[in-house]
């Protein structure tokens, strides 16, 4: 993360923002189309795709494209993506948010913003976990797809109005 911000410093936001949406839409199409890895990834490309996600989230605050896609191709159930996943998140977000505070990014009016949000967050969270424990691999698999791709489609969308 301390990197992405730092090159966040040098690179336009909106082209970053095209870049990271179209990387996302292809991740997506791969995992869509059955991409799958037989086996748990080595250290080193977990380590790259940690830096990758880490990028992400400096430069466009958007860690989850990579870290979905990564445990989307391996051989994890759903269980243990989610819990990774979960993880994954809040590890993420604690760095941003002490990379974001350290260059004084974070002010009143974030936090302001943040607290709005929190009940839409967690109303999103909860219906979230209602159709993962109704659901099952399959089901797992074509809604990450599917957001995935809606949040490609987003960032290249936001990435290309602010560039035009």
């Amino acid at each position: 993360s301390p990197f992405g911000v730092a090159i966040l410093s040098i690179v336009p936001a909106a082209g970053a923002r095209v870049v990271i949406g179209v990387l996302t839409l292809a991740a997506a199409a791969l995992v869509g189309r059955g991409f799958a890895l037989a086996k748990v990834p080595g250290r080193l490309w977990t380590t790259g795709m940690g830096l990758a996600a880490g990028l992400c989230n400096g430069i466009a605050a958007m860690p989850g494209p990579a870290a979905v896609a990564f445990y989307m191709t391996s051989p994890l159930g759903r269980v243990q993506v989610r819990a990774s996943l979960l993880v994954f998140f809040l590890a993420t977000s604690i760095a941003a948010l002490a990379s974001a505070s350290a260059i004084g990014l974070v002010g009143r009016e974030t936090v302001l913003m943040s607290v709005v949000a929190l009940p839409v967050m967690w109303a999103g969270t909860w219906c979230g976990a209602q159709g993962f424990h109704h659901g099952d691999e399959r089901l797992h698999r074509r809604v990450s797809v599917l957001c995935l791709a809606a949040i490609a489609v987003a960032s290249i969308a936001k990435g290309l109005s602010e560039i035009v």
